[in-house]
């Protein structure tokens, strides 16, 4: 897993969402991740993903702030990956235990599976229902509520 801080920088700047720079030029952050795209050498011999494509590492390490030693959750699938990097919460704490799918119990008593994909405050979406079963939120902290969004750390 790779991510990349690209700061947005605005003509003139506001009052708000300054992020602590002293001319205030940092008005947004755009967190662009990349699944399965290596920075680092896996064998010594062999370029690693992003040497192999010298454009976007010239883009990302020019136009940001490049996060290479980041460490997903075990055990790891991409929708797991990317709420736990956007949050700091590992999956015990966001609710999507083993990530890009999983089981949820209907009324009736069924299991059914369910997708992580899905917006922040979305409910639990399964793409086989007509009707939704279930209408908690796909991402559970464990006080039933929904988890804060991932951009709360950066504001």
């Amino acid at each position: 897993m790779l991510s990349i801080v690209l700061p947005a920088v605005a003509a003139q700047p506001r009052s708000a969402c300054q992020l602590g720079t002293t001319a205030g030029g940092v008005q947004h952050v755009i967190y662009l991740q990349f699944d399965n795209v290596h920075f680092a050498r896996d064998n010594p011999n062999v370029p690693s993903d992003l040497e192999q494509m010298p454009h976007l590492l010239n883009f990302l390490t020019s136009n940001g702030t490049l996060l290479t030693q980041l460490h997903t959750p075990l055990i790891a699938h991409t929708g797991g990956d990317i709420v736990t990097l956007e949050t700091g919460l590992y999956p015990d704490r966001h609710g999507l235990a083993v990530s890009n799918t999983y089981r949820y119990f209907t009324p009736a008593g069924p299991a059914r599976t369910a997708v992580a994909f899905t917006y922040w405050t979305a409910p639990v979406f399964d793409p086989g229902a007509a009707a939704p079963s279930d209408t908690s939120y796909n991402l559970v902290g464990a006080d039933g509520q929904n988890v804060p969004a991932p951009w709360v750390p950066f504001t």
